[in-house]
């Protein structure tokens, strides 16, 4: 009984596993389907995500595992990739890598060229190719299911999921289990997918519980054994699930990157672990730049950061390579990071030994040659400039010695231009970094020579320096040809700013040359000798070395640099606009690049990061961090640059997709990434992005970037255009094209659409762009003809509504809004990602088209603006962003506040005009009496672009003279009559005479851009105030308000020299001058002041120092003035030492107690306009037209001071409440005019 039991069982499993293989044209593939892990986790956060992958765009990737990857190409509706190995995330948001996008890393299991749909439909009428829509993937219990449409004869729909999974089988291969689910599939149809399988081992490590239909079959042979290729078609079920399983073979991982098909010479794969490469490399090829950069934190820390906790030992180096392969959190910082347990030792020990030696260079470790970088500025260099961090170099690299000359290229003498300077020959800066290697302590005395100017440290010691060198003749590159400012190069050398002299010991010293050009004639040179010798040699190369950590990563386009002139008023704005309150809109612990944001219903703001996040940031207009909190919602999409809510939904703009986020379960997390519209054509360039989202009205709006990288000459068809995109269907149309960068779109003036564009190709400098929604028929070429090749020729190209000026007032504008509060109705207002703030354009239509004027209006913010949102709370919310040099201010990251209006006033131009005969500007306060009257107290400029140039170069630029001013009786309107205005041109407008308004406040910006598309036919009212400013005058009007002058450019009345010599020497007047001959003296005004206001205009000569007391009683000794009053500091601030010593011994410090705000006095030899407020115990400094330092002389600020400063020991310092005034210069040569009081 038992023996017949057995055989009966043992027939029974025969049968079962003969039930369980098919045989399909002598080829078996197994039906029996593996079971699915009961739980699942992942080893990547996140798992799911959207990139560009391998030269294709809209990819979905899937680490379902750290050793099987899976993309879907969503534009065909397949698998495209499966493979082991990881993913090398290149690009700007993944490692500052600027024009590269990811890459798969390994040999694929699994490669589907995928160039069409791999769907199949087949009925009675044959097989027809299915066009299958992509409609997004869900995410639930840590498992995904993508879901496709098909249009079947345009009447039914039918719906397919797939649920991709990792698994293994019971011998321990990995697979891959796809689960096909198919719904509504009219009668009379069978749907198929398309298979390809790469390296099988065996036809059995298939399984499926569907149908396979096997086309093709091929054998490849390799070093370790052969593989099978296979294609074949899927049918899948109309009821129920259809499985299918590939199982892959092992030991294919391949650092190499192969696209392996039937036409393919496979290629022998060997294991990672006997690459060899190093450790650098194998950082890179492992995709560690996913968590971790060199020098910045990521998910982990940076691994400068990690090499400076260890040393270079033995010990630390093992427990690093068990910490690389094992995970854990504490050496890589608090986060988690993940095991690699493939990595072997001698791969960990690689990396290993990398990261170690970032922190380990011992002295006498250095190479030969100095390292420079080179910054290519664009602009005139008039003296040592300071370029805005965060920049990479144009060039870094590594010359053998500090020798660089160079002819003139600017007249014609191309003859003269050496190489030295590499192909940089106008307006650069050259950083020199090195080691200087004393073999014998002592003496040694430097020559420096920087045409046009530079400076020379020596251990961080200032050794000489030049400021902006007079042209010198070329001479064949003849040093002598310098004779003229350095008279020691043939003998013994006077000590002055081309020389200096320091003392040396033996080893290595720190040499840092700050070197800028300007026009003409180049040079840097260093010499040096030993103290006693009689003659200069070049530093030899033997003498040269640097630290290789000083090459720095590098990238193209000008580069940018502090201003030297006042905030407002000629430089960038610095500070919050004061009809604003700037109040934090980030809880603890969230630092959002924000890409795009938007309010939801409850009032809740949905903020999308750059990085691939959208997070709710709730109770955010609370204005307290300590109340907000912040849930992340999505994650993995694709670099969103917009994000906008309708009807309660939130939809996000990824590089290519318009997605839906939508919550299936009320967690409050998105479980459903529905691909909303997609059907636009795009490539996988880096800067092909989706740029920005706004909704009105039932449609959706957006702009498609071109391609700047290899497709610049495979455009889509649909980039560089505006698409309007309906809610109802998902469905687009181009509105508008032409655009090379257009990172905003935004509703605006009239409520249209408006959008800006970044500066470069065809686009001469950065603009504002409207784009009318109630004239479809219109659809506006903006002027950049990537996409359209030669069709462009003979377009007509819409003008801006403004240019922005490259670097004056923009870079890299950013979304354009409304602005409808207070006095701002109906303006606008747009930001700027890397020149930062935000922008204020006032517009006005003439002869159909709109222009307008561009002004200044906040910085202070915490990073470049990308995005902003008004809030239910009327404020303003906006965003900032940051990464490389192409997309951050002052190298800031990140950024959410609000800007909130609190209705204080704020003095400035509030519209300009355009008339037929000039310019019409209105204020927001009324203009001090006096102020703005002059022809002469404006600059106005006008000029235009082309667009066959870059970089905002000025066409045509010129100078127009204003023929009259007229203001009108409340001193609001000005109106400049000009004459020659042009139309097609910027017309720049600029207060050059400092003005108040008539509560004395400061005008917020004294500049303005306004575009002149046409000049209107109407003109502005003439009433001239014949007003003409007169050095040393006072008009009617000035006298009649209180003010009086104190030197009238002919006589010293009123004044007294020291110990009240009248006959005083020590000053004088000079061609209406007041001018000081010789240093150590003071004059003193016969009367005294208590409360007043004084204003005056002062130079100094190169070196000088003086300054101004006030309430200086009686009249004593030079050397006791300063022990007794307070005193408004006038120095050089560039070469007198002083000024080197604190910041408060600058130009408009208190002396020695309080430091001015700013410091933006022009250099020696320019005038200065200073202004002196007193009343009572209050002070305010001002330095051409802006308010410095603000104190009170005994308040908490000025005690904080006084105790550190030279005056601590006199208790009667500044304690008198009157006194005289007093003009002091202790060094070098002042001159003064328009010395004016009024008395309050």
């Amino acid at each position: 009984m038992k023996r017949q039991m057995i055989f009966i069982l043992g027939l029974l499993l025969i049968q079962i596993m003969n039930f369980s293989c098919i045989k399909v044209d002598g080829i078996t593939y197994r039906s029996n389907i593996v079971d699915l892990p009961k739980e699942v986790t992942r080893d990547r956060t996140p798992w799911a995500f959207r990139i560009n992958l391998d030269e294709r765009p809209r990819n979905l990737v899937l680490a379902l595992h750290r050793d099987l990857w899976v993309t879907y190409d969503t534009e065909n509706s397949g698998l495209h990739r499966v493979w082991t190995g990881g993913v090398n995330f290149n690009g700007i948001i993944y490692n500052n890598a600027h024009g590269v996008q990811p890459n798969s890393i390994g040999t694929p299991y699994i490669e589907d060229g995928l160039k069409n749909s791999p769907w199949r439909l087949t009925s009675d009428e044959g097989v027809e190719t299915a066009t299958a829509e992509y409609e997004g993937y869900i995410i639930k219990n840590n498992t995904i299911t993508i879901r496709y449409t098909i249009l079947i004869n345009n009447d039914f729909k039918t719906v397919i999921e797939e649920r991709p999974e990792f698994i293994r089988n019971a011998e321990g291969k990995l697979g891959l289990h796809r689960e096909f689910e198919i719904f509504d599939l009219p009668n009379g149809y069978e749907l198929s997918y398309s298979i390809r399988v790469n390296h099988l081992a065996s036809p059995e490590d298939i399984h499926t519980n569907g149908k396979l239909r096997i086309n093709k079959m091929k054998t490849n042979t390799f070093e370790w054994g052969s593989s099978f290729n296979l294609n074949g078609d899927l049918f899948l079920k109309r009821n129920g699930k259809t499985s299918f399983q590939t199982f892959f073979p092992t030991g294919l991982y391949n650092l190499n990157e192969n696209i392996l098909d039937d036409k393919d010479t496979p290629v022998a794969t060997t294991p990672i672990n006997d690459l060899e490469m190093s450790g650098k490399d194998l950082i890179g090829s492992l995709g560690c730049v996913a968590c971790h950069y060199v020098e910045k934190p990521l998910l982990g820390p940076s691994y400068n950061d990690v090499a400076k906790k260890y040393d270079n030992s033995e010990k630390s180096k093992r427990y690093l390579i068990k910490k690389i392969q094992n995970g854990g959190k504490g050496v890589w910082g608090e986060r988690l990071m993940p095991p690699h347990p493939h990595i072997n030792d001698k791969t960990a020990s690689e990396i290993a030994n990398f990261i170690l030696s970032l922190d380990q260079l011992p002295e006498g470790e250095y190479l030969p040659g100095v390292a420079i970088d080179f910054f290519d500025i664009g602009t005139k260099l008039e003296r040592q400039p300071k370029l805005l961090p965060g920049q990479d170099p144009n060039v870094s690299q590594v010359f053998p010695e500090i020798l660089f000359q160079s002819g003139n290229p600017d007249i014609g003498w191309e003859n003269q231009v050496t190489d030295d300077f590499l192909h940089f020959e106008r307006n650069f800066i050259m950083k020199v970094s090195g080691y200087l290697q004393i073999e014998e302590a002592g003496d040694y005395e430097f020559r420096f020579i920087a045409d046009k100017g530079g400076s020379l440290k020596i251990d961080e010691e200032k050794i000489a320096y030049v400021n902006n060198i007079p042209y010198t003749p070329w001479q064949g590159g003849d040093l002598s040809r310098f004779n003229e400012f350095a008279s020691y190069l043939d003998k013994e050398p006077e000590v002055g700013k081309l020389t200096g002299a320091k003392f040396l010991t033996k080893g290595f010293h720190k040499i840092d040359i700050d070197y800028y050009q300007n026009l003409l004639t180049m040079a840097l040179i260093l010499q040096w000798r030993k103290k006693g010798e009689q003659k200069f040699e070049f530093v030899p190369k033997s003498a040269l070395f640097h630290d290789p950590r000083d090459i720095k990563p590098t990238s193209s386009g000008l580069k940018e640099i502090y201003k030297l002139e006042a905030p407002g008023h000629g430089g960038a704005l610095v500070s919050v606009h004061p009809s604003f309150d700037l109040i934090p809109a980030r809880p603890p612990n969230f630092e959002p690049r924000v890409g795009g944001m938007d309010f939801l219903p409850n009032g809740d703001l949905a903020v999308a990061t750059w990085d691939g996040e959208v997070f709710i940031v709730s109770n955010v207009s609370s204005g307290d961090p300590s109340r907000m909190s912040f849930k992340q919602i999505a994650e993995g999409l694709c670099e969103p640059l917009g994000l906008a809510v309708a009807d309660g939904d939130i939809y996000v703009m990824q590089r290519w997709e318009l997605t839906k986020l939508v919550d299936q379960d009320g967690d409050g997390i998105t479980d459903y990434y529905h691909s909303f519209s997609d059907d636009w054509s795009t490539r996988p360039d880096f800067h092909a992005w989706g740029f920005g989202l706004t909704y009105k009205d039932g449609y959706f709006y957006t702009n498609t970037g071109p391609s700047l990288g290899p497709y610049t000459k495979k455009q889509a068809p649909d980039a560089g255009k505006t698409l309007k995109i309906s809610i109802t269907d998902g469905s687009f149309q181009a509105i508008a094209h032409g655009y090379k960068a257009p990172n905003g779109i935004g509703i605006g003036y009239g409520g249209d659409i408006f959008t800006t564009d970044n500066e470069g190709t065809e686009v001469p400098t950065s603009k504002l762009m409207h784009v009318d929604i109630d004239n479809p028929e219109e659809y506006p070429f903006f002027g950049n003809s990537y996409v359209l090749g030669k069709k462009a020729d003979g377009l007509e190209i819409k003008p801006p509504v403004v240019w922005t000026p490259q670097n004056e007032i923009g870079n890299s504008p950013s979304e354009p809004g409304v602005l409808n509060v207070g006095p701002y109705k109906n303006q606008m207002i747009m930001g700027d990602a890397r020149h930062g703030g935000l922008k204020r354009v006032f517009i006005e239509e003439v002869d159909g088209l709109l222009q307008g004027a561009l002004f200044r209006f906040t910085q202070g913010l915490e990073a470049g603006i990308n995005r902003f949102v008004w809030g239910p709370d009327s404020s303003l919310y906006v965003g900032g962003v940051g990464g490389t040099n192409d997309f951050t201010w002052e190298g800031k990251r990140f950024g959410l506040e609000k800007l909130t209006y609190n209705g204080q006033p704020a003095f400035e131009m509030l519209a300009v005009r355009a008339k037929s005969n000039g310019m019409e500007i209105e204020l927001t306060e009324s203009l001090r009496v006096g102020d703005g009257a002059a022809p002469n107290d404006y600059l106005v400029q006008q000029w235009w672009y082309d667009i066959d140039t870059e970089g905002g170069i000025k066409q045509e630029l010129e100078n127009l003279a204003v023929k009259s001013v007229s203001i009108s009786s409340d001193s609001r309107t000005i109106f400049l009559e000009i004459d020659g205005l042009k139309p097609d041109r910027v017309v720049y407008i600029n207060f050059i005479y400092p003005v108040l308004s008539v509560d004395n406040q400061q005008l917020w910006s004294s500049e303005v851009w306004y575009t002149l598309n046409n000049i209107p036919s109407y003109k502005g009212v003439v009433e001239p105030t014949n007003f003409v400013r007169i050095d040393n005058n006072l008009s009617e009007e000035e006298r009649k308000d209180g003010w009086k002058l104190l030197f009238d450019g002919k006589s010293m009345s009123g004044w007294n020299g020291v110990h009240n010599n009248k006959s005083s020497d020590s000053w004088k007047i000079v061609e209406g001058l007041l001018s000081s001959l010789k240093a150590g003296n003071a004059i003193f005004t016969e009367s005294v002041y208590d409360n007043f206001e004084l204003e005056f205009q002062w130079k100094v000569e190169e070196g000088s120092d003086g300054g101004v007391f006030f309430r200086v009683p009686g009249s004593i000794p030079i050397e006791e003035i300063q022990q007794s009053s307070p005193e408004m500091q006038i120095i050089d601030d560039q070469n007198n030492p002083d000024a080197s010593v604190s910041q408060t011994h600058v130009t408009g410090s208190a002396y020695d107690i309080l430091p001015p705000t700013y410091l933006i006095a022009k250099p020696a030899g320019n005038f200065n306009h200073s202004r002196i407020f007193v009343s009572d115990n209050q002070v305010q400094h001002w330095i051409n037209g802006i308010k410095i330092l603000d104190y009170s002389i005994g308040g908490k600020i000025w005690k904080q001071g006084f105790e550190n400063s030279l005056y601590q020991d006199n208790s009667n310092f500044g304690n008198s409440n009157n006194g005289h005034i007093v003009i002091a210069n202790q060094k070098g040569k002042i001159w003064l005019k328009n010395i004016r009081l009024r008395n309050l």
